[in-house]
This record gives C-alpha cells, sequence and structure tokens, in this order.
C-alpha cells in the first residue's frame, strides 16, 4: 500500500503534460499485469482514499501552507490512491481541495 506524502510545501506539485503521461504509463503498465478476472468480495477490500484528502475538505495542516503561486493552479493529487487514476486537484485560497477527473488533456492547459 502507497504511503502519503511526507507533510510540507513539498508536497505540492504541478499538474503537467508529464505528469498526465505518467499516469498513463501506470495505467498500462497495470492492465497489462492484471488479467481480467471475476473480483470476489474480498478483493473488493483494496485501497481507498484517503478521508483526510477528500475534495471539498479543507487541507490538513501538517501539509502546511500552499505556496502562493500554487492556488488555484492544476496540481497533481497527493492521494496515493489516485496514481493510476486520471485525476487532478486545485486548492482555492481557503485551502478547501477541488477534485478534477481529466477524460483528456484538455481540461487545464498544462505547461
Amino acid at each position: 500500500m502507497a504511503m502519503l506524502p511526507p507533510p510540507g510545501p513539498e508536497s505540492f506539485v504541478y499538474f503537467t503534460r508529464q505528469s498526465l503521461a505518467l499516469i498513463e504509463q501506470r495505467i498500462s503498465e497495470g492492465k497489462s499485469k492484471e488479467p481480467k478476472e471475476e473480483k470476489t468480495d474480498e478483493e473488493e477490500e483494496g485501497p481507498k482514499p484517503s478521508s483526510d484528502l477528500e475534495a471539498g475538505k479543507q487541507l490538513p495542516f501538517i501539509y502546511g501552507d500552499i505556496p502562493p503561486g500554487m492556488v488555484s493552479e492544476p496540481l497533481e493529487d497527493m492521494d496515493p490512491f489516485y496514481m493510476d487514476k486520471k485525476v487532478s486537484i486545485s486548492y482555492n485560497p481557503k485551502d478547501k481541495c477541488f477534485c478534477f477527473i481529466l477524460h483528456t488533456g484538455r481540461n487545464f492547459k498544462l505547461g
């Protein structure tokens, strides 16, 4: 199971074209490793998103303040659960999290 990133401003990373490419790479690697099988009830108890990093919640204080240039900008999701999902986050000036599901690379102008 993946661990949460270390607390502090180093946890904030801009979401870029490279971020999207890495997510797509992890998705394709996951598909090639796992043959499609019927899931049992036991298997459905897999990893879950962190309740501390849910959309709409305040950023946990252990992460500190969002660097000023990163407020309202697309960022990589800090929750390891989303490492292989096309998701980006953004925080408003009050540190409230917004989650964006990326169906295409056109949702944001990526750097």
